[in-house]
């Protein structure tokens, strides 16, 4: 696996590694599927993360483990009978590709989605009313909100206003 994305994975010294390491991420890249879930594939039990606490609890999670868990959430929206998400995101984890993430795993799972990404810092009611209009002209039946706190701001005002129209001025 490692060769696909690293084209040289042995150095002469720490000066050859400075100077020559180099990481081909491919376009389309996805972190979830291009390597959870191929790890998964080809050694599923391979421990992918070991999660401790502060009372000396260890748990071991396997590539296995960690793809069945995100696709739970994709299965959870199916179970739900929901048919297209309204993604909202910040517009620099559009740019970064971290919002793919999510876009992909709903496209993995055929559930439609419109991505919203007119997210302003210290959203106004004007931001919110503008992204209620864009929830409801896209036809969604449910939101994924991605971000920090003006994404979950307006996500949440978004919400409020949808479910209870009467506070949209």
């Amino acid at each position: 696996m490692l060769e696909k994305f690293l084209p040289r994975i042995e150095f002469d010294s720490y000066e050859d590694f400075k100077k020559n390491y180099k990481v081909n991420i491919p376009n389309g890249f996805n972190f979830g599927y291009d390597i959870v879930d191929a790890w998964a594939e080809a050694e599923p039990e391979k421990r992918a993360l070991v999660w401790c606490d502060d009372h000396g609890n260890e748990k071991t999670f396997t590539f296995t483990d960690i793809s069945r868990m995100s696709n739970q959430v994709a299965n959870m929206f199916q179970s739900k009978g929901f048919k297209k998400a309204f993604v909202a995101s910040d517009p620099d984890l559009v740019k970064l590709g971290v919002t793919k993430t999510v876009t992909d795993l709903l496209d993995k799972s055929g559930i439609a989605y419109e991505l919203y990404s007119d997210i302003k810092p210290n959203p106004t009611i004007e931001n919110v009313q503008h992204g209620v209009d864009a929830y409801r002209a896209s036809g969604a039946d449910f939101m994924i909100t991605i971000g920090g706190g003006s994404s979950m701001d307006t996500g949440k005002g978004i919400g409020i206003i949808v479910n209870n129209p009467e506070y949209y001025d």
